[in-house]
């Protein structure tokens, strides 16, 4: 049974805390025998294979990105965007379910789950802005820049 969502603040434990309650309908024998720290291996590895095989690479090959009218992710979007990877992987987040350049320059890190969609967006000067939907509303919080 799921219980009641708290209101998101701009703390990524409280990012955390709102993402492990929706995750909360899933029964334990759901993970086809995985343990906590396999899958504590497999969030990590997650997170490296988004450093390694996504953001490091639009870095080395921003053609590859770059299409009519989409701008590939800034040098400074792309180093901002490593400094959240290690915020939310140091404090514990999933990794997300989609990762995606905005089109402008930015990057975005999209996380689906049963009623919420959740965004991270660095910009192109790597401002940072969380944006959570829920049942159709919005709630929007400037997290300012990466450390």
């Amino acid at each position: 049974m799921k219980r009641e969502s708290r209101a998101l603040t701009l703390s990524s434990r409280d990012i955390r805390y709102t993402l492990v309650e929706e995750q909360n309908d899933v029964p334990w024998g759901q993970f086809d025998g995985l343990t906590i720290a396999a899958a504590e291996r497999t969030r990590r590895e997650g997170w490296r294979r988004i450093v390694d095989d996504v953001l490091i690479e639009w870095g080395r090959n921003p053609e590859t990105v770059e299409d009519d009218g989409i701008d590939a992710p800034t040098t400074i979007a792309i180093a901002g965007a490593t400094g959240v990877v290690s915020r939310l992987r140091g404090a514990g987040m999933p990794v997300p379910t989609n990762v995606a350049p905005t089109g402008d320059g930015g990057i975005a890190f999209q996380y689906e789950l049963t009623d919420t969609f959740l965004t991270i967006e660095i910009d192109l000067e790597g401002a940072v802005e969380l944006r959570v939907y829920r049942d159709g509303d919005v709630i929007r919080h400037n997290l300012g820049r990466p450390n």
